[in-house]
């Protein structure tokens, strides 16, 4: 009862759904067969299995292991959590819960720790699996622990960003929209950055590389591949590797914590008296009638499907497309460039451009 009744109703109720039994079973089997897979595939092409290559199997597999638990921590965590308090605002029920003499607190942190209760079975799922290629050596203590540090952290950090967002949104549906976005935004958008950084203007490069470098510390995934990558041995090395990007998404965690904990009773009682705002999708353009699909017609003409993603939504959607567009906008510029000035590489561009505009014109005519 420390946490609350809340947390405790959430944990019996959460406990005896059936999903959620389905859910560990499937999680199990996809490491299993993860497993299975590695184990086939290394035999079929490393020949004889010796002590040496039965420990490098064992590496290769932690990597996929850890690969696949955190996947699943950003998957299944905003699922869990990113419509539970906008689902009780659905629902008529947030007022039955304020006009009790539960705090703001015991509200969230009791619905969230709920939750990631729920979170951390699926994650224990994956030990005995993982003592079967601990059993087999090449899987250090460092790499478990780093691992293990790395999903505590992301699992507090996308829950908590999923609570703020669920208090900050009036639909549960919404709420989850946005909470995926950002995760998107948050572990896709840095590492393509940094991909092209070559292909992007210095001046460019220069603005947008303290965004990766921060970007780069809330993403375990890249935080775990530059482990892999650079092998730090002893607690000083694992300490210098996990330190930075763990105490930065634990940050960023108890930072939307406490913002779902301060706006949760001043957010709905300030939307409480405002009117249903109606979003049309075209409201000076002209809109065909329903016909025989009113649902689908809801869908794309009566509001807009940008609005579930809200701002945050929109800015993301901004990025992903100047990320694409600048480097090929830059690209085509210096090759026009090139053309005028009669640069030697500039024919072989041309030549590209023109083959990919008669393949195009091909598939589309």
């Amino acid at each position: 009862m420390l946490l609350g009744p809340i947390f405790t109703l959430e944990s019996l109720t959460s406990a005896r759904r059936l999903r959620h039994f389905v859910v560990r079973g499937l999680y199990a089997t996809v490491l299993w067969l993860a497993l299975c897979l590695a184990y086939n595939s290394w035999t079929e092409f490393s020949g004889p299995l010796t002590v040496r290559n039965v420990a490098d199997f064992a590496s290769s597999f932690f990597v996929s292991f850890a690969v696949l638990q955190l996947v699943m921590v950003a998957m299944v965590g905003p699922g869990l959590v990113a419509g539970t308090i906008a689902q009780e605002r659905e629902r008529r029920t947030l007022d039955d819960l304020f006009a009790t003499d539960l705090s703001n607190m015991e509200i969230v942190c009791g619905k969230l720790f709920a939750r990631l209760a729920m979170l951390a079975y699926l994650v224990v799922v994956g030990l005995p699996i993982l003592s079967l290629g601990m059993l087999l050596g090449g899987i250090s203590p460092e790499r478990i622990i780093l691992v293990y540090l790395l999903t505590t952290s992301s699992m507090l950090m996308t829950t908590g960003l999923a609570m703020a967002i669920s208090v900050w949104t009036p639909r549960s549906r919404d709420a989850v929209t946005r909470c995926y976005v950002l995760l998107l935004a948050l572990f896709v958008f840095p590492p393509a950055i940094w991909a092209l950084r070559g292909a992007l203007p210095a001046w460019l490069d220069t603005i947008l590389l303290p965004l990766v470098q921060a970007g780069r510390l809330a993403n375990p995934f890249w935080t775990f591949m530059e482990f892999e990558r650079s092998s730090p041995t002893g607690v000083a090395g694992l300490w210098i590797a996990v330190w930075p990007p763990v105490a930065t998404q634990l940050t960023i965690g108890l930072l939307a914590i406490g913002s779902a904990v301060w706006g949760v009773r001043r957010i709905h009682l300030k939307g409480a008296g405002k009117a249903t705002k109606r979003d049309l999708a075209w409201p000076r353009l002209w809109r065909p009638k329903p016909g025989r699909y009113p649902m689908l017609w809801k869908e794309l003409f009566a509001e807009r499907a940008v609005s579930q993603m809200g701002v945050l939504g929109r800015v993301v959607v901004v990025l992903i497309a100047a990320g694409v567009l600048i480097p090929t906008g830059v690209n085509f510029a210096e090759t026009l460039i090139g053309v005028w000035l009669h640069s030697p590489g500039s024919t072989q561009a041309v030549e590209e451009y023109h083959a990919l505009a008669v393949t195009l014109g091909t598939v589309v005519g």
